[in-house]
């Protein structure tokens, strides 16, 4: 039964002239027959892709992979300043939502101060690298208290790039 359906789809796919509408029929008829598929290509957080994203996207991408309901109750504040771009983000996370602000001066009831620049950050945030090890090689300079960057990256999902298709 389920090669006649893949089957199905394999057609469907062949026949259809949209790219989008192939791919996910081809997949099904693929996912039906051998399975999903174990980690194809590269994962979710690349450092490629991330370190291509200007400061906005990179913030955008953390709130996206935030944890509303493992957020809820908690509150963090962090000043993020980039030297090499001469810019300064304000995180804040607050009733479940991350958002965050670039402005000149820095946010008073912010718990922790972070002096890093772009790529350091990225490393932290794809898992490549800590922040401790940052501060030991001098790429960042901290002011406050550090376990608010780990406490919100503790509420970051991270999520499989291979998902079912036409499989429950």
């Amino acid at each position: 039964m389920l090669n006649l359906e893949a089957d199905a789809l394999e057609q469907l796919g062949y026949q259809t002239e949209n790219p989008t509408w192939r791919n996910e029929f081809l997949m099904g008829a693929y996912e039906l027959r051998n399975g999903v598929p174990k980690k194809i290509g590269v994962g979710m957080v690349s450092l490629d892709t991330i370190s291509a994203m200007t400061p906005e996207m990179v913030l955008d991408f953390m709130g996206l992979r935030l944890n509303g309901p493992k957020a809820n109750g908690k509150t963090i504040a962090i000043n993020w300043i980039i030297p090499e771009m001469r810019a300064n983000y304000h995180i804040e996370l607050e009733n479940s939502v991350l958002i965050y602000s670039e402005e000149k001066i820095s946010l008073p009831k912010a718990e922790l101060t972070l002096t890093l620049p772009k790529l350091a950050f990225l490393g932290i945030l794809a898992g490549r690298t800590w922040l401790d090890k940052e501060q030991q090689t001098g790429h960042a300079k901290v002011e406050g208290n550090a376990q608010a960057l780990n406490d919100l990256l503790g509420l970051l999902d991270s999520f499989e790039p291979m998902f079912n298709i036409v499989t429950p």
